[in-house]
């Protein structure tokens, strides 16, 4: 629960680089280039560089397609008529304060009210609620449905003491990302789809694709997947060694050790969240990033002659956003180092200030902005532009303001209806009226529809008929009646694997396994 999986890609590819491969920033797959005696293998890529709009070829003797939930758009480019191969699902996360973890404890609720699987796991410092798991194909946006924030929210409450209050503004961000479950083209309808990965090579472009896997396998996949590519091309490729990944660390883990934060701490005079940030995310690199504070002045801050705090204030080092131990120096080694090129990474995948928080990065944008125009010598047309595009993709996410403009589901969690109540009550009677249950209806989202519809509840709430409204009987009414199961039914019906359905699959595919062997 504590990876930082956008980190882990950033590193294999840094290593990657370091090692002697070529690797390319912004740039997009157009198609495939072919060749061969009939015509049919593809021997290269057309690429476009996204930020210049340069059009250029790449050509390889392998081509090798490692594109997750995105294969089926990438194998469509060729061939328009591709059956799907990639089942990918949408899974929604939310985010809350830490304090809901304490200790770096978690669960997981392995039957939740749609059947699946429910994880709250310590993140970052933080606590991650996920996940929902409903099939959908992938886009590049974080954006999430404001239903599926809230039953995560519901969720969570219902899984927790009634002593910890679990509300909808307690959410700090909320995204999605997708899995890319792999499924056989030629497999009947139904058929079950694989979460593990599948190696696979097109016989008439000679092209390989590697779909599906965990980040906790990427080695052993990517072994796999080198060896079977060298098999597959023979001759072409017979010059290969044997594959080192074993032997090979990431970027930065050369001399790490875990005391490694005290040092900083000491020789740099940061505070010890920021040092022990610094080293889970760049590990002995951390240093690289702590002398280009050093060295600019404008990046440190006074600090006592006594020497350092270990609180975090009056230390060394200018936080983006406060409460959170991300420091402008990061920004001029990502620059400068790290091929770092757009804002919206920066506060997305490159520090997961948005995936934390989404309201503290959109404050943070004009800051990074101004630090990452002077690095890269942006014009102000560019910096301009800069800014409106993270502050659109920044938007998607979800926050602690909830937008129910296109949301179906109603119901809510005890705590958010208990406050609303208050918020209208406002003679502290313990009662409303029928104007009030109008004002706590607009509160929550799903306003009535007329002025009959409100008095044709109010009536039915209100069944001693004396004209008014209990919290428990609003609360009974919001949640039980008014949150029409039925809707909320058919709105999850898109669910594609249930835990049940998981366990099954996993022996399936172990029963699968075992007979290949024999």
């Amino acid at each position: 629960a504590m990876h930082n999986d956008a980190r882990t890609g950033t590193c294999i590819a840094l290593t990657a680089a370091h090692k002697g491969a070529n690797i390319a920033n912004y740039v997009e797959m157009k198609g495939l280039v072919h060749g061969g005696p009939e015509g049919a293998t593809a021997t290269g890529v057309k690429c476009v560089d996204n930020l210049t709009g340069e059009e250029f070829v790449i050509k390889a003797q392998a081509i090798i397609l490692a594109t997750g939930p995105f294969l089926d758009s990438i194998r469509r480019m060729d061939d328009p008529d591709a059956e799907k191969a990639v089942a990918a699902a949408a899974g929604v996360h939310i985010v809350l304060p830490g304090y809901f973890t304490p200790g770096n404890m978690g669960f997981a609720e392995l039957r939740t009210s749609r059947g699946s699987t429910m994880y709250f796991l310590p993140w970052q410092g933080h606590t991650i609620v996920g996940s929902t798991d409903k099939k959908s194909d992938a886009v590049s946006s974080p954006g999430v449905q404001e239903d599926e924030i809230q039953y995560l929210v519901n969720e969570a409450a219902s899984c927790l003491s009634s002593d910890i209050r679990v509300r909808r503004s307690d959410v700090l961000s909320a995204w999605q990302g997708w899995r890319p479950l792999y499924r056989d083209p030629n497999a009947p309808p139904g058929a079950p789809v694989s979460r593990h990965h599948v190696i696979g090579h097109d016989e008439k472009t000679g092209v390989t694709f590697i779909c599906g896997g965990k980040w906790s396998t990427y080695r052993a996949m990517a072994e796999e997947l080198v060896d079977k590519v060298i098999a597959f091309k023979g001759p072409l490729l017979k010059h290969a060694t044997p594959c080192i990944t074993k032997e090979i660390k990431l970027m930065g883990g050369e001399g790490y050790h875990e005391l490694l934060h005290v040092q900083l701490v000491q020789k740099y005079g940061i505070s010890q969240d920021i040092a022990k940030h610094l080293c889970a995310t760049y590990g002995s690199c951390a240093f690289a990033v702590c002398e280009l504070m050093k060295s600019n002045r404008s990046l440190q801050r006074s600090f006592s002659k006594v020497g350092p705090s270990t609180s975090g204030s009056n230390t060394m080092g200018n936080q983006i956003v406060p409460n959170y131990p991300f420091i402008e120096a990061e920004i001029e080694y990502a620059c400068k180092h790290e091929y770092a090129v757009s804002v919206k990474d920066m506060l997305t995948v490159r520090m997961r200030v948005a995936f934390l928080n989404s309201e503290a990065a959109k404050q943070a944008i004009p800051r990074v902005a101004e630090l990452m125009a002077t690095h890269l010598k942006w014009s102000s047309k560019e910096k301009a532009a800069q800014i409106k595009t993270a502050q659109e993709y920044i938007g998607a996410f979800g926050g602690p303001i909830a937008d129910k403009k296109n949301a179906k589901l109603k119901s809510a969690t005890f705590t958010d209806l208990h406050e609303i109540f208050l918020s209208i009550d406002l003679d502290k009677s313990g009662y409303i009226d029928e104007q009030e249950l109008e004002k706590a209806a607009k509160k929550l989202g799903f306003p009535f529809a007329s002025k009959a519809e409100l008095k044709a509840k109010f009536i039915e709430i209100d069944k001693d008929g004396n004209g008014r409204i209990s919290e428990s009987e609003f609360i009974e009414w919001w949640n039980g009646t008014n949150a029409n199961t039925k809707e909320a039914k058919k709105l999850h019906q898109q669910l594609s694997l249930s835990a049940a359905d998981e366990v099954a699959l996993e022996k399936l595919l172990d029963a699968v396994n075992k007979e290949k062997k024999k």
